[in-house]
């Protein structure tokens, strides 16, 4: 299935973490280049790859991160 990562999903569920401290200026920066990229979800993980269309940089998001 067809997801799209939202970083504001992820920054909101570091937040209820606890784990908000642990992100730095670079995963902000990851996060805010494949907001709104869309991927396909691997359910045997609950995982999602998302990729930049552009720069093809891409990486695995928690399934809870994408609408």
């Amino acid at each position: 299935m067809q997801r799209v990562f939202r970083k504001e999903k992820m920054l909101a569920r570091l937040r209820s973490e606890g784990r908000i401290g642990l992100v730095g200026p670079d995963e902000y920066a990851i996060m805010d280049r494949l907001d709104g990229c869309t991927g396909d979800d691997n359910n045997w993980r609950s995982v999602v790859y998302i990729m930049h269309p552009d720069t093809h940089e891409g990486m695995y998001v928690a399934l809870v991160d994408c609408d």
